[in-house]
């Protein structure tokens, strides 16, 4: 399967640990450990370290440069040493000692040092090392702390319930604990040992025991085994050499996470998924579309593709470069280009892919090429489109007509209108998504008289009907001219067909549409669409099994 040949486990395993100053986390006994959260906890470890990031008003920039002076912020998140005098002023003496064997501080002559940091990051305190960013360089099995790539993963991953979830790369374990919520068991495997250990610790430090710890290569790990969720943060930097093992791709250019994504639906349980984040290349002549369709065919799975960003060759090298001596860069630099150049890579993209096993065919694809802003409840959004998309397949050419459906009450809509002798003149539409994926919509006043109509009580060909006599127009004509964007609003979860409850397995209770939610977010306007212009969503195609 899915091994690493640059750095393998024993070169991991023969790093010494006092290579950075650094070594392992110890788990010292859970009413330790307990101790340990219950400090973070009474000092407001989490909400100090929100306030340092936050952004905005002058009160917040004041509150900032507060919260970035205290003790605890500069010790654990900073990872500035305080003298003696300074410690003993938020630890009892007791308290210090715990934190001192389970090796997140050490002691030194007359002041404390930081081993580690610590993140807070919903409702959990997530231990790495301290400068891993910096110390990849150096270090092969330095243990990330949470990154933009880890709280995207978590905003889109589907929470619903699980029997049995899988982190593949667990890295500190922030994946498995957030699954911990709404799995059984969640298994977590990672080839770093030191990983393992950090994921083990935090695990035991926030009050989780229904994880399974297991080292081993990739999918080596649970041959046999099958999960109804499986979440990914490889190792997905495309470099020419694998140095650290959180971070290099194994492979050659992309072949790593494809041979990860051909993977997974042979581990997953029927109407499973798999989210997977990435990074692949597009070359010269080369659609990335393409390459990555090519790359799902012959899984079986509907798959949906969510491009974040995309970089240069050389902006790429440089993202990841950064932390490495000064003095060496140019030349690490040089040899990024040159292996670009070698692969013909002529840039990179970065997303994540969602998959889900079915037995259904064929198989759909669905393409972002352009997301707008995601909420932290992304996921929800994500498992509802999903399911959607299985609505409209029982639903081909005009069967849409006979649905009765009804708008999200996640939808806010804004109005355009300007002055005229008669009045205010009503100009543009626009649709908001204000949870999960906020798509937008820009509607012509027409069409956003039905949809305004869509409040779960007539069906869709009895409004177009209504709109197309009190217009004076021909019901086929407005069919035509409406059908595709209607269709259209559905997939991108604007519009929910009320006779096709939801499957308590595909969205979070919390999205659920209650009779009082519906009639409150009913968009009470007595003003129906054509043309929509929609930011986000680019594409869907069948795909050959």
């Amino acid at each position: 399967m899915c091994k690493i040949e640059s750095v393998t486990l024993a070169v991991a395993k023969n790093v010494e640990n006092n290579l950075s100053g650094q070594g392992s986390v110890r788990i010292v006994g859970s009413d330790a450990l307990a101790r340990v959260r219950a400090w973070l906890i009474d000092n407001d470890y989490a909400e100090s370290v929100d306030r340092v990031s936050a952004k905005g008003t002058p009160d917040d920039a004041a509150a900032a440069r507060s919260a970035s002076e205290l003790p605890a912020v500069r010790l654990l998140s900073s990872g500035s040493p305080l003298t003696m005098a300074e410690a003993t002023t938020i630890f009892a003496h007791e308290d210090l000692q715990i934190w001192i064997d389970s090796g997140l501080l050490a002691k030194e002559e007359d002041r404390v040092e930081p081993l580690v940091k610590i993140t807070p990051h919903r409702n959990l305190f997530v231990v790495s090392d301290r400068d891993w960013a910096d110390e990849a360089a150096s270090r092969p099995d330095v243990v990330m702390g949470l990154a933009s790539s880890s709280t995207w993963l978590a905003d889109f991953t589907i929470r619903r319930d699980s029997d049995c979830t899988l982190d593949l790369g667990t890295g500190t374990g922030v994946q498995a604990m957030l699954a911990s919520r709404h799995s059984k068991q969640v298994v977590a495997t990672d080839i770093n040992p030191r990983a393992l250990e950090f994921a083990r610790f935090n695990a035991a430090l926030n009050g989780i025991d229904n994880i399974e710890f297991v080292e081993g290569d990739m999918f080596d790990a649970v041959e046999g085994r099958t999960f109804d969720l499986i979440v990914c943060n490889p190792p997905f930097s495309i470099s020419p050499a694998s140095t650290c093992l959180y971070r290099d791709n194994p492979g050659d250019g992309d072949g790593f996470v494809k041979r990860i994504i051909q993977t997974a639906p042979e581990f997953l349980s029927n109407d499973g998924y798999a989210q997977i984040l990435c990074n692949w290349v597009q070359s010269s002549g080369e659609s990335w579309t393409d390459r990555i369709s090519d790359w799902l065919k012959p899984t079986g799975c509907n798959a949906w593709i969510v491009r974040g960003k995309t970089f240069s060759p050389a902006d790429y090298a440089r993202q990841w470069l950064k932390g490495y001596d000064a003095s060496n860069v140019e030349k690490l630099f040089g040899d990024w280009m040159s292996y670009y150049e070698q692969q013909g890579i002529t840039s990179i993209d970065g997303g994540l892919i969602t998959m889900r096993q079915s037995d259904r065919q064929p198989n759909w694809l669905r393409i972002d090429a352009n997301l707008p802003r995601i909420f932290p409840d992304a996921g929800a959004h994500v498992a509802r489109c999903f399911w959607l998309q299985d609505v409209l397949d029982r639903m081909p050419g005009h069967e849409l007509l006979n649905e009765i459906l009804y708008l999200s009450p996640s939808v806010e809509l804004t109005q355009i209108s300007k002055p005229s002798i008669t009045g205010w003149q009503l100009q543009s539409c626009q649709l908001t998504m204000t949870r999960g994926i906020a798509y937008t919509v820009r509607l012509d006043p027409m069409i956003a008289r039905v949809v305004a109509a869509c409040n779960g009580r007539q069906q869709l060909g009895r409004l177009l009907q209504a709109v197309a006599i009190a217009d004076g127009e021909d019901l086929n004509v407005i069919v035509t001219r409406y059908l595709g964007a209607l269709r259209r609003l559905v997939t991108l979860g604007f519009l929910w067909p009320a006779r096709h409850g939801f499957e308590k397995d595909f969205v979070a209770a919390d999205s659920k549409p209650t009779r009082e939610m519906l009639e409150e977010e009913r968009l009470a306007t007595d003003v129906v669409v054509a043309d929509m212009n929609v930011q986000g969503c680019d594409e869907k195609e069948a795909l050959s099994a």
